[in-house]
């Protein structure tokens, strides 16, 4: 298919626009390496032209996705959270108390890396910071957070059903 030479000149190119695009070495190397094995699992480019361009077209791709969900990495320190404000009411107290009960019964549905990344996602951790913590990449750190939500966003919708509310 391609030399040697052909794919380390396709993927210093490709490296250098999405350190370009996304100021992060960290990142645009896990974008670049995403976009290069895509390439890798293709097989049927038959130039060098072709290779660059489908390269390119997957990383527009992982960029789009990449600004897309980044907002969802924005976590507030703690030491800049709103002070809770006390309220006697009792109402309050016993929602939470709720949120409490609630908040244990989902540990118990959490698996250990699961209440790991969700602990650190709390203190206020960077991304970078959770990456080296856990010894992954940050595009894996990625799919776990979304594993992580889509289980919280599920549990969150039987536990209604089960208190006879609407999901």
């Amino acid at each position: 298919m391609f030399d040697e030479a052909t794919w380390a000149a396709v993927a210093e190119r490709v490296r250098l626009q999405a350190l370009r695009s996304v100021n992060d070495p960290d990142d645009a190397q896990d974008l670049a390496q995403e976009s290069v094995h895509a390439a890798l699992q293709q097989g049927r480019l038959s130039s060098r032209s072709d290779l660059m361009n489908f390269c390119m077209g997957v990383l527009r791709r992982q960029l789009a996705a990449y600004y897309r969900h980044k907002q969802y990495w924005r976590v507030v320190p703690l030491e800049n959270a709103v002070e809770p404000r006390v309220d006697p009411d009792p109402i309050v107290a016993l929602a939470e108390r709720d949120v409490m009960r609630r908040a244990a019964a989902l540990a118990a549905h959490l698996g250990p890396e699961e209440r790991v990344l969700l602990g650190l996602l709390l203190k206020g951790w960077s991304r970078h910071q959770l990456a080296e913590r856990l010894g992954v990449t940050r595009s894996r750190l990625r799919q776990r957070y979304h594993r992580l939500v889509q289980k919280l966003r599920r549990w969150d919708r039987e536990s209604l059903n089960r208190l006879g509310g609407v999901a």
